[in-house]
């Protein structure tokens, strides 16, 4: 059978994952897209002009996924924390993927947090016993925060100058926003409910 002829954008884009989460962006090229397609480079620049438009509308994709590992509820009682169990779990998942989102440039790195993707994750904030006292400007800039300080721990795992478990990576997320949310509770003169910070204090003592 010879090499098919046409692809919808979604067959090219899927491809195109394939390719970027096996052999890195190096090697994400019309050529070998094609070639997992088992087809020509016609196709693609058919419906992408160049390589780097292709690129923009994968970098959007991946963007959806990442939104989605930050959106499944890791800790059910605790949605910021499940927020930064995602951010980790999608860099340990999908490294490949992290490293052209996240570490290229190709996007500003607050766009996760700054479109409509945001909406949602302080929507998930929310219903936090501490955070449902904080408003929603405060809970953009605690999501901002924490995704600095979560991006800094994944950086250093899938560059290799660190080896961080999830249990050391969830231990310091905890310590770092029980901190950041004190903080935001005391300029309110409000108390924070300090459940979360407690068992996992009381889990390290006992190890």
């Amino acid at each position: 059978m010879g090499p098919k002829i046409t692809f919808t954008e979604n067959e090219i884009i899927e491809s195109a994952l394939i390719v970027l989460r096996e052999k890195g962006e190096r090697a994400l090229t019309a050529r070998n897209i094609a070639q997992q397609m088992n087809g020509s480079t016609q196709p693609i620049y058919r419906i992408f002009k160049t390589m780097e438009e292709l690129k923009a509308v994968l970098a959007d994709r991946i963007e959806n996924l990442a939104f989605e590992y930050m959106s499944k509820d890791y800790d059910t009682k605790h949605n910021f924390l499940s927020i930064g169990i995602g951010f980790y779990k999608f860099s340990k998942d999908e490294p490949e993927l992290f490293k052209f989102f996240y570490l290229t440039g190709r996007k500003k790195f607050f766009s996760i947090i700054e479109n409509s993707h945001s909406e949602i994750l302080i929507q998930r904030m929310q219903k936090s016993t501490n955070l449902k006292k904080l408003e929603v400007d405060t809970l953009k800039t605690l999501l901002r925060d924490m995704a600095i300080y979560c991006n800094g721990l994944c950086v250093m795992n899938i560059t290799r100058q660190e080896n961080i478990s999830e249990e050391t990576f969830i231990r310091l997320l905890v310590e770092a926003g029980h901190k950041l949310i004190t903080y935001e509770l005391l300029k309110k003169g409000e108390t924070i409910d300090d459940e979360l910070f407690m068992r996992f204090k009381n889990n390290n003592s006992n190890s």
